[in-house]
C-alpha cells in the first residue's frame, strides 16, 4: 500500500503544480486508477490471448476501469490529506519520482501497444 500512496502523492504533486486543476486530489486518484486499469486490462487480455480464448469486449474493460476507480476513491479519498501530509517515499525522493513516472509511462505504453501484444 505504501507504493500506491507514494504514486498517489506524486500524481497529486504533478496536478497541484499544473495550476489548471481545481481538484488535484480527485484528478490524481482518477489518473492513478485509470493507469491501474490499463495494467489489469492488459494482463487479462494477454492471458486470454495466451490461452486462445475470445478477446475481451469493451464492456468488461469499462467495468474493470469503473470498479478500480470506485475502489480507489473509496480507499484513498478519505485519507488523502493524511497521505499528502506524510509525504510517503520509497527509498528516497528520487526513486519515488522515478517509480511514479514509470508507473504512468508503462501503463500508457501497455494500453497503446495492447493490440499488438495480443494479436
Amino acid at each position: 500500500m505504501k507504493l500506491f500512496n507514494t504514486i498517489f502523492y506524486h500524481f497529486y504533486l504533478f496536478y497541484k503544480k499544473s495550476k489548471v486543476e481545481d481538484q488535484p486530489i480527485s484528478t490524481a486518484i482518477f489518473s492513478m486508477s485509470v493507469t491501474q486499469s490499463f495494467y489489469v486490462v492488459c494482463f487479462v487480455s494477454y492471458y486470454l490471448s495466451l490461452n486462445n480464448l475470445p478477446r475481451m469486449k469493451v464492456t468488461p474493460m469499462v467495468v474493470i476501469c469503473s470498479v478500480i476507480i470506485a475502489i480507489n476513491f473509496a480507499t484513498i479519498y478519505r485519507k488523502a490529506e493524511k497521505i499528502i501530509d506524510s509525504r510517503p517515499e520509497v527509498y528516497s525522493k528520487t526513486v519515488s519520482k522515478v517509480i511514479s513516472i514509470l508507473f504512468f509511462a508503462l501503463g500508457f505504453l501497455l494500453f497503446v501497444t495492447l493490440n499488438f501484444i495480443v494479436n
